[in-house]
């Protein structure tokens, strides 16, 4: 792992909620939550939890900055709008905050600049290969990597983290043995948890000179995923239809 100098670390290891100045500093424009950190604890603010510049084919629920009420611990504010593909979240969450105005995306709207809140991370062809610009934060999740590498798997491949950021609320409860808990000493992911229905991961590697993430592994279709998942979760909800009739 390459050691990120003193000076190219940034202010983020605080948990949530996160500072006013790096929120500004980094003109977060808009952020989600991933699927392997949906926070469906019952708290009515909904605390954010995991920050993007993107909405990516792994997001959940799509907020725009605006939308958050730094106030209050960065919860959401009232009456807000916010995006997301899947039925049995909005509804869950609608439950909680009838106030919320939720806006239902398809695979088709969601990639759409001028529907959907932020656009996405492309994997080009069977190259696998996903450009970044210089200094950009990117969750782990926006790379399609779920889960977290052992000792042994670090030695094989990973990921500079100065352009990359692990929220820590998320990743406390998703380390395995040795992984330190600073974010410099985060390692790509592998190990999926496959009752969660989650995609296989593969290791990966940065070329700083191009600013290019490389997947050495074959690439799962994180649509494959999220058809997965809104299928199961239609069938919840055809289920929890019936329980009520």
């Amino acid at each position: 792992m390459q050691n990120v100098p003193e000076s190219d670390l940034k202010s983020i290891l605080t948990r949530d909620p996160w500072t006013t100045r790096y929120w500004d500093a980094e003109a977060i424009r808009a952020l989600c939550w991933p699927m392997h950190a949906v926070p469906l604890s019952g708290v009515p603010g909904f605390r954010i939890s995991a920050l993007s510049h993107r909405v990516r084919r792994s997001a959940i629920l799509s907020v725009p900055a605006g939308s958050l009420d730094k106030r209050k611990d960065f919860h959401l504010a009232d009456g807000v709008n916010v995006q997301t593909r899947y039925e049995l979240y909005a509804a869950q969450l609608q439950s909680v905050r009838p106030d919320v105005i939720i806006e239902h995306l398809d695979l088709e709207t969601e990639a759409d600049p001028a529907v959907a809140f932020l656009g996405h991370h492309v994997v080009e062809g069977s190259a696998h290969h996903i450009t970044l610009h210089p200094e950009e934060i990117v969750p782990v999740s926006g790379l399609g990597f779920y889960g977290w590498a052992t000792r042994e798997e670090d030695e094989e491949a990973h990921l500079w983290v100065r352009r990359f950021h692990y929220p820590e609320s998320i990743w406390s409860n998703n380390l395995e043995r040795g992984l330190a808990r600073k974010w410099r000493d985060y390692r790509a992911g592998v190990h999926v948890r496959q009752e969660n229905h989650l995609l296989r991961v593969w290791m990966a590697g940065i070329c700083p000179e191009e600013q290019v993430v490389k997947v050495s592994g074959s690439f799962i279709s994180q649509a494959g995923v999220e058809d997965h998942m809104n299928s199961h979760f239609q069938k919840e909800i055809e289920r929890n239809c019936e329980a009520k009739s």
